[in-house]
């Protein structure tokens, strides 16, 4: 009885815990997470098909953010080489984003730290809010 309690317990609880903890950790972003018991069966293949699913969740995350990486620098060398200025405010109405020729339109030094500052605070004062 003893003896079969504790091949339960090796045999079935164990994995289930490792399985358990496993899917906590990808549901929390982990996609590294793996799990290492070697067992055959049913089991096993549950924790080879997780192990799998843990693998393209990390190169699926690895892709998704190599693609928006490469997303944003075009958009960002679209906006800094247009001829046109472009802004971009948030909704407090702070500058987010300016390209050269806003910068050289408004008179702004361009190394200037106007980024999260107020509209008014770099505007003319046509241009600031009444």
């Amino acid at each position: 009885m003893i003896l079969g309690a504790v091949f339960n317990a090796l045999t079935i609880t164990r994995p289930i815990k490792e399985l358990l903890l496993g899917v906590t950790n990808i549901a929390t972003g982990n996609f590294k997470q793996r799990i290492d018991l070697p067992l055959g069966g049913e089991l096993g293949e549950l924790i080879a098909s997780f192990n799998d699913m843990a693998g393209q969740l990390e190169r699926y995350k690895e892709q998704n953010i190599e693609e928006l990486t490469a997303e944003k620098a075009k958009l960002e060398t679209l906006v800094v080489k247009m001829a046109d200025g472009a802004l971009l405010l948030d909704e407090g109405l702070n500058v987010v984003l300016a390209n050269p020729t806003a910068q050289r339109i408004f008179g702004w030094d361009l190394h200037a730290d106007y980024l999260g500052k107020m509209r008014s605070t770099y505007f003319p004062p046509p241009c600031k809010q009444s």
